[in-house]
């Protein structure tokens, strides 16, 4: 009896040695987004699905708003997924759609992956580069890309970008658009529904976007030379006309009339900061603010009462044309508890969610109607604001948009 028991003991311990996990899909992750290490939180919490190797290029003398990317990995990211930082290709080109990234195809030869992904516009060099060099390392691979493109743009240009975007439909596998008219774009193009997804690109970490205490706020406009009661309207990101910063700027002076104690601080650089400037050179409520890293923006944005974004379209104008395409700065602005503000200009609506705090672009009455209806009903500002956290937390954290990425790019993935 004894030697029985022995003998299943045995088997059973056998078995459970030889049970291994499974292996992890292998996924390649290809974009110049990557050479940020808070941008990288996406990948961190796509390694709980896939097998992760990053590519990407050095941030060596690469800006944002006019300060220089220090980037290092964390030692939890190290041991999470593999990061392989590639030369550019040209090495002093500072345009992610203009750039290559030296050694990709022989990364993808030694990685072999299951998935590509690879995160620029379909007229990229990068995405081509991509395609071609799986086509030759991994040709069983899926392939897929993501662009954030919304508007068609006009002229001989226009016509290229179309053809481009049909070769891209014909040659690609899976897209994923940063928002819907990113996706009618690629759907025009050639992408099949079943094939195409609309999700954000990135995430936030709500540990990196605490509320600020009562102390705090009333320290920090101190510091401005502002009341610690002040009432504070804000802007973050570039300082430029298709922001919507003039009628920011319109509607706060106008509603200074109503609330004395009303003040607007704006952070970032752009052309348009001189204007700003001279708006009121001598008016102590209005604050034009240096540009601070990425990760010093939560600890300026969870002082404000009211983050506004206020953009609106550029449309063949000195042959650019734009519109708002996501708005990062929205979500994290309501991680940190502070009511959020957008026009309907671009994917901005699709972030909110909610026309409640949604104004029509390049419209400053409307603007200021909105600013004056928040601003009368403090219970109710702070109700809409402590549910935008939540909803935003929820929706729009790294570890929310990776399973959306995974489920799409791999549904089997646990």
């Amino acid at each position: 009896m004894k030697s029985r028991i022995f003998r299943e003991t045995c088997v059973e311990s056998i078995q459970a040695v030889s049970v291994k996990e499974p292996r992890l899909p292998r996924l390649l992750l290809i974009g110049h987004t990557y050479m940020i290490a808070v941008n990288r939180e996406k990948a961190l919490h796509l390694a709980k699905y896939f097998e992760v190797r990053v590519c990407t290029c050095d941030s060596k003398g690469w800006g944002a708003l006019g300060l220089e990317i220090i980037d290092e990995n964390p030692p939890s990211h190290a041991i999470a997924y593999q990061l392989r930082r590639l030369r550019r290709w040209p090495e002093d080109e500072r345009n992610g759609t203009r750039l290559g990234l030296r050694d990709l195809q022989a990364e993808m030869e030694d990685f072999q992956p299951e998935l590509v992904l690879v995160e620029n516009e379909p007229w990229s060099w990068l995405r081509w580069q991509a395609r071609w060099a799986s086509w030759r390392a991994a040709p069983t691979a899926q392939f897929a890309e993501f662009t954030w493109e919304n508007v068609e743009r006009p002229g001989l240009k226009g016509c290229l970008l179309r053809w481009i975007y049909r070769a891209a439909a014909a040659s690609g596998g899976r897209i994923i658009c940063g928002n819907q008219n990113a996706q009618k774009l690629c759907l025009a193009a050639g992408f099949t529904a079943e094939n195409s997804l609309v999700a954000g690109q990135l995430g936030i970490n709500p540990e990196d976007h605490p509320r600020a205490s009562t102390d705090e706020r009333a320290t920090w406009r101190n510091q401005l030379g502002w009341p610690p009661a002040a009432k504070v309207l804000g802007f973050c990101g570039r300082l430029v006309e298709e922001k919507g910063l003039i009628e920011l700027v319109t509607a706060t002076e106008s509603l200074r009339q109503k609330y004395p104690d009303l003040r607007l601080a704006l952070i970032g650089e752009g052309p348009l900061r001189p204007r700003l400037e001279a708006i009121d050179p001598t008016a102590e409520w209005l604050k034009i603010l240096p540009a601070v890293a990425h990760q010093a923006v939560p600890a300026f944005l969870n002082k404000l009462d009211i983050f506004i974004l206020p953009s609106k379209p550029l449309k063949n104008v000195g042959g650019q044309t734009w519109e708002e395409q996501f708005g990062h700065v929205l979500i994290e602005a309501m991680a940190c508890g502070v009511l959020t503000l957008g026009s309907d200009s671009g994917g901005i609506p699709e972030v909110l969610a909610d026309p409640e705090v949604t104004f029509r672009h390049s419209d400053c009455l409307e603007l200021t109607t909105m600013i004056d209806r928040w601003l009368s009903d403090p219970p109710r500002l702070a109700a809409k604001a402590a549910k935008q956290r939540e909803q935003s937390n929820k929706r729009w954290s790294h570890a929310a948009v990776a399973a959306i990425y995974a489920n799409f790019l791999h549904p089997s993935t646990p």
